[in-house]
């Protein structure tokens, strides 16, 4: 399945999280997350990146998996092009006019199985993927708004919460995605009280229940989406040590 941009070029604006996967075949993410899929829904988002349209639980309907765009058009994009919001930090959403009003009743999870972060190397960008130590599904928190293209046609579209970086993380990245845990997913989707909600947004998933390794740089070219993306990768190329 080709994973297309709603806008022909665009420019990312993020803090963390520009790429993650979704392996799992879909009555692993049915049974998981209990809800219900099309009939014509596949998987195999194996680099999701922003612009394309991915699949997301909101608290409009919780019990059905959407396919929404991901990333906000910023409001002030030039013609003939898109900026693209794709995360948002969690230590100032309700501080920010554009995600404050979402907080209160548009609010929603993405699954994934893993996501990806890029060390910075003198040979070029190592990407890495982070997994569950389980190699389990999980959920992102976001949020979600509707906007209109530019012929006035109706689309919904989300943005990833970040917060600070655990230990395994921050060792490429200063931040990253705010994963949630099983009962936070069912708060963050149907819970009222806000103030504790977004105070929980800011702790990281602990480390202890994550891994991580390298993947092929394949991986840095977002229209690459294969399975062998998962695997862990072996750099050829010869070293000094």
């Amino acid at each position: 399945m080709k994973r297309r941009p709603f806008s022909a070029f665009f420019y990312i604006i993020q803090n963390m999280c520009g790429r993650y996967s979704l392996a799992k075949k879909p009555n692993e993410i049915s049974e998981h997350f209990s809800i219900r899929l099309s009939e014509n829904f596949s998987s195999g988002y194996y680099n999701a990146g922003p612009g394309q349209v991915l699949p997301v639980i909101t608290t409009g309907t919780p019990e059905i998996l959407q396919l929404l765009h991901w990333g906000f058009p910023a409001p002030w994009k030039s013609a003939g092009s898109s900026s693209l919001i794709i995360n948002a930090r969690a230590e100032t959403l309700d501080q920010k006019p554009l995600f404050k009003k979402l907080l209160e009743n548009q609010r929603c999870i993405i699954p994934a199985d893993g996501f990806y972060e890029w060390e910075r190397k003198k040979s070029g960008k190592q990407p890495y993927r982070f997994i569950l130590k389980d190699g389990g599904l999980f959920a992102f928190a976001g949020l979600y708004q509707q906007f209109k293209d530019e012929n006035g046609k109706p689309f919904s579209a989300f943005s990833i919460i970040t917060t600070k970086a655990n230990a395994l993380v921050e060792k490429i990245h200063t931040r990253m995605p705010v994963i949630l845990t099983p009962e936070m997913e069912t708060l963050w989707l149907e819970g009222n009280s806000l103030s504790s909600l977004t105070g929980n947004l800011k702790s990281p998933y602990p480390k202890e229940m994550m891994k991580s390794y390298k993947v092929s740089p394949r991986v840095n070219k977002v229209s690459n989406n294969e399975p062998q993306l998962l695997r862990p990768w072996d750099d050829p190329s010869p070293t000094l040590f």
